[in-house]
């Protein structure tokens, strides 16, 4: 079996199919408004790796659509529900907010809200706008051989997933060596913000994220040479996955 076929894309996954799923490693990207310079860092550092990497779009840019040039790229949506528990938003009302993303990106098939933000109503609204699979379901601690899919409506399809690069920093999320030991579907999630920055300990990003556009602030506070920042541990579990044989 060829390596690269180990990692997959979201939209890959088909629930008549358990190869498309099990055993595989699936690379999502909330995108979570970050800079261009950012994003085109993270594109080359996932086409050096060799990659399959889901990136979940907040917005769109240059850099953004650079992305669909990318056939190891799937973009989905990244929608911001969360002012409208604050009195409103500028934005509209749901179904607005994600008017406005399928207008971003009509190509998308899959989802994971900003905070996980979900409901009932919302994933009736996901299906009807023609979406296909949700990713907002985010269990770090369940074991993850018992990790899969699931057919929530007709054909759609939810994806949970176990690692999230910003939880882990925070403490609330098992190591990635324990995830790489583990058997089954795994789906990990990192931000390209802490990617670009090797962040290894939320504080630090705390501290600089006010000036998130300024990239020359920014590389005065990059963290290249910590082994324990999210761009070395992605890149450790990517190599560690592609070079396990089946």
């Amino acid at each position: 079996m060829d390596i690269i076929q180990k990692f997959g894309l979201i939209r890959e996954i088909d629930l008549s199919k358990p190869e498309t799923y099990e055993k595989r490693f699936f690379l999502t990207l909330d995108i979570d408004w970050a800079p261009d310079f950012v994003i085109r860092d993270v594109d080359l550092f996932l086409r050096e790796l060799e990659v399959p990497a889901t990136w979940f779009v907040t917005h769109g840019s240059s850099a953004v659509d650079a992305l669909r040039g990318c056939e190891n790229y799937e973009l989905g949506i990244h929608p911001n529900f969360s002012p409208l528990f604050k009195g409103g938003s500028q934005l509209g009302d749901a179904k607005q907010i994600l008017d406005a993303m399928r207008t971003l990106v009509p190509e998308a098939v899959s989802i994971r809200c900003h905070n996980l933000v979900q409901s009932s109503l919302l994933l009736d609204l996901f299906k009807e706008l023609g979406l296909k699979f949700d990713c907002n379901v985010f269990l770090p601690f369940a074991p993850i051989s018992a990790l899969r899919p699931w057919l929530h409506a007709d054909t759609f399809i939810r994806v949970p997933y176990c690692w999230e690069d910003d939880t882990y920093l925070a403490g609330f999320c098992r190591s990635p060596a324990e995830v790489l030991r583990s058997k089954g579907m795994k789906v990990i999630d990192f931000h390209p913000i802490h990617l670009w920055l090797n962040t290894d300990v939320l504080s630090r990003y705390e501290s600089v994220k006010h000036q998130m556009n300024d990239e020359q602030f920014l590389r005065l506070h990059r963290y290249e040479n910590d082994q324990n920042g999210v761009r070395n541990i992605v890149r450790r579990m990517i190599e560690s996955a592609k070079s396990e044989r089946e």
